[in-house]
């Protein structure tokens, strides 16, 4: 083979294995940065973990609240296609909020925090990320679906209620006259 061909190969072949060197540095200091994260912290998760679970906490509830005004408890109240669309998107919304609870809880610390076990729950937070943010995105579409839904809903609603307020406004008319 040439040399003049073979110092390009070479240079190129440094040149990538620096590069490799330089993405195991940064993913390293984004463990041990995590790692130390967790560990410092009182209940043995990262802050964006802490904080998504408090968001979904906060999703659960505000789900539940949706479903007594869907079909209030004690009533007999029939459910349009409407509320059982919605429903099924609250449904689908609860089931999604528990899968992804499910991977926080995973990413959490048992018991008390040691370094060791920070560091894995670091490792495993960088491995789950992507399944994490595929979940998110469900939900984030669920919760879209469910705001459009509702705003259908109110739509209906009010223009059903107008409706009826026309209605009444001709009778009146119809009664001034005789």
């Amino acid at each position: 083979m040439d040399t003049a061909l073979k110092m390009p190969i070479e240079a190129l072949a440094a040149i990538s294995l620096a590069g490799n060197i330089l993405q195991f540095v940064e993913f390293s200091a984004k463990i041990l940065a995590t790692s130390k994260k967790i560990y410092a912290s009182a209940d043995g998760m990262s802050e964006d973990t802490f904080n998504m679970s408090t968001v979904l906490n906060q999703l659960q509830a505000s789900t539940e609240r949706l479903k007594d005004t869907i079909c209030p408890p004690e009533t007999t109240t029939v459910w349009t296609a409407a509320d059982a669309s919605l429903e099924k998107l609250r449904i689908q919304c609860c089931n999604v909020n528990h899968e992804l609870q499910d991977v926080l809880k995973s990413l959490a610390v048992d018991g008390k925090a040691t370094k060791w076990k920070s560091f894995k729950k670091a490792l495993a937070s960088e491995w789950k990320n992507g399944r994490l943010q595929d979940i998110q995105s469900s939900l984030f579409v669920l919760r879209d679906e469910m705001h459009f839904q509702i705003t259908v809903s109110l739509r209906s609603a009010h223009k059903l209620q107008f409706s009826g307020y026309d209605k009444m406004l001709k009778l009146l008319r119809v009664q001034r006259k005789y």
